[in-house]
């Protein structure tokens, strides 16, 4: 419960930290108080919690109650968690560099952290690093590389992929064409 959960936190331990955050972020045994919720996730985070670091990457990123709005600060978790190897902050720290919120425009770069997000099965990495590849932005362009991408988003039943999957066979963009193929997607 709520008291145990206080008693690990305080004494540093991460997971108790998280749960505690998680607990008070979303009101669950407790009122709800997301100054208290970030002040625990900044300290898991600060002993490499992933969760924590994550979280705090989304709660900067949209600002949420009186957590500010910090593209900088979201990105710096994001950064902290997808060096431990997170798809999903891979992903987020891919799509800041990719834009130029928050760090310096850089589409190689992007497309490394979409690589990494990629190659753990992230379906919203693997539909980037296709659209990448599709216009040669940080990497080569490569046709059957996007199309190869787009399929395993599309077949983990990402929309977005699923209809580029489809559009590739139907115009042979990268993959041989393949109409009747096509419309299944």
């Amino acid at each position: 419960g709520l008291k145990w959960r206080q008693l690990a936190a305080g004494k540093g331990h991460a997971p108790a930290q998280f749960a505690l955050a998680e607990m008070l972020e979303h009101g669950r045994g407790t009122a709800a108080n997301i100054v208290q919720a970030s002040f625990w996730y900044i300290k898991a985070a600060e002993q490499g919690d992933v969760r924590a670091q994550l979280r705090l990457g989304r709660l900067f990123a949209k600002g949420s109650g009186r957590v500010p709005h910090d593209v900088a600060a979201a990105v710096r978790w994001y950064r902290m968690a997808a060096e431990q190897g997170d798809p999903e902050a891979c992903f987020a720290l891919g799509v800041a560099t990719y834009n130029g919120i928050g760090v310096k425009q850089d589409h190689a770069e992007a497309a490394i952290w979409y690589r990494k997000a990629a190659d753990k099965g992230h379906a919203p990495g693997q539909y980037n690093l296709a659209h990448a590849y599709l216009d040669g932005a940080g990497v080569p362009q490569d046709e059957a590389e996007a199309a190869q991408l787009f399929r395993k988003a599309a077949e983990q039943g990402y929309p977005e992929a699923q209809l580029h999957f489809g559009r590739s066979l139907q115009f042979g963009t990268g993959v041989r064409q393949d109409e009747a193929e096509a419309v299944k997607w």
